[in-house]
């Protein structure tokens, strides 16, 4: 009797814990343990670690609870809805005010090649350093990643505080690869090299 009591607590330890583990794991595959809106607050506290809290003299700017935000995009394409989530977050220059969005997109149901061809139909291709790169405007700076994410662009700008205490942004200067934020992700999530030879367009 006692031999089977001590099994029986073992397994309740076991059990318990396991679970314990589980719902307090951050790993995807519990997921499935929380409700839908759990889940979205997992993702990007998950996604959120990719983004470090400081990049040169720039520092990741929180808009709201979390400091990323993900948004599901659905633009128009030629093969009818293409699907993707973006991930979006703001540096601000911590003595300055200069500012860079980062946009890491990752098209939906396995559309990988679907989206590429959109973004570079909408963009003009380039080279900057080493790299193949697009662009759509002037302060931004997007590429193919080789792997984890469909599409990366960085939108260089700066900030300014209104009369009315409200902030607007403008983007005078073309992007480079020479600011510290672009340059981080750039070599965490490296696109393309060249095929011509090197030299910024």
């Amino acid at each position: 009797m006692t031999k089977k009591l001590v099994w029986a607590v073992m397994v309740l330890v076991l059990v318990v814990g396991g679970g314990a583990y589980a719902y307090g794991s951050e790993l995807p595959i519990f997921d499935i343990l929380y409700s839908p809106e759990q889940q979205e607050v997992r993702q990007v506290q998950r996604l959120a670690r990719e983004f470090p809290a400081t990049i040169g003299a720039y520092s990741l700017y929180a808009r709201g609870p979390e400091k990323i935000q993900i948004r599901k995009e659905c633009p128009p394409s030629e093969g009818g809805e293409l699907c993707y989530r973006n991930v979006t977050a703001e540096y601000r220059q911590v003595e300055g005010n200069k500012i860079v969005f980062v946009h890491v997109s990752k098209a939906a149901n396995g559309n990988s090649e679907a989206w590429k061809a959109l973004v570079a139909k909408r963009a003009t291709t380039g080279v900057v350093g080493a790299y193949e790169i697009v662009r759509v405007e002037k302060h931004e700076l997007g590429w193919f990643p080789l792997a984890k994410y469909d599409f990366i662009l960085t939108q260089e700008g700066l900030r300014s505080v209104r009369a009315d205490g409200l902030e607007s942004y403008s983007y005078p200067a073309k992007a480079t690869d020479a600011n510290p934020v672009t340059a981080y992700f750039i070599e965490t999530y490296p696109p393309v090299l060249a095929s011509r030879p090197i030299g910024d367009e």
